[in-house]
């Protein structure tokens, strides 16, 4: 399940913590898959105040990924 955040560049973010994938959904619609993504990298990106930030910092680029949509 997704929940919208309010970001200039990440639309919506979801997270299955038994599978420790990372969903990520871009304003420009295309959907990414983040693998074996900790529980605390999840937690810390939701409470992040700039998510586009956070993701640049510390995802893109750290995890293997495919895009989805």
């Amino acid at each position: 399940e997704h929940q919208r955040v309010i970001s200039s560049v990440i639309y919506s973010i979801g997270y299955d913590k038994y599978t420790q994938t990372l969903e990520i959904r871009f304003n420009n619609r295309h959907l990414y898959q983040y693998f074996s993504v900790p529980e605390r990298t999840h937690s810390r990106f939701m409470s992040a105040f700039s998510k586009g930030t956070y993701f640049r910092m510390n995802i893109k680029d750290k995890y293997r990924f495919k895009r989805v949509e």
